[in-house]
């Protein structure tokens, strides 16, 4: 059996890497993480704001009908991924609109990370023509 001579050029070259590419994947691994979260309350809001508009559209709804509705909508999924939530809801003889703003849940440690969520949905209202 050969013995294996180091050669002092590369002492510690493996700490050094570490140093280097383990703060990157870290990183990574956070804002995936983080894009992930706000994929799934941009997701919730678009469905609150669809349920809000169909209560809204409807041929004997209104805009407070449709406001309600995407809040309980909220609610009753167990919404952990958006917070500061609002919504908003407008109604004319033509036309219905509920929008559902807010902020996704942040992971903590990626502040900069934009976190804003705005999703609208809009139709036509229901009526009666003879």
């Amino acid at each position: 059996m050969g013995i294996r001579v180091r050669s002092g050029n590369d002492t510690g070259s493996m700490s050094i890497g570490l140093v280097i590419v383990l703060p990157i994947l870290m990183l990574a691994l956070g804002a995936s993480a983080q894009y992930f979260v706000k994929v799934d309350a941009e997701r919730t809001a678009a469905a609150a704001a669809e349920e809000g508009a169909a209560a809204a559209r409807r041929f004997d709804g209104s805009a407070q009908a449709g406001q309600a509705r995407a809040q309980d909508f909220l609610s009753s999924v167990g919404n952990d991924s958006l917070e500061n939530v609002e919504v908003s809801a407008t109604r004319s003889g033509t036309e219905a609109s509920v929008t559902v703003t807010g902020t996704a849940d942040s992971l903590g440690w990626l502040p900069f990370l934009d976190r804003d969520i705005s999703e609208t949905s809009t139709g036509p209202v229901e009526r009666y023509t003879q």
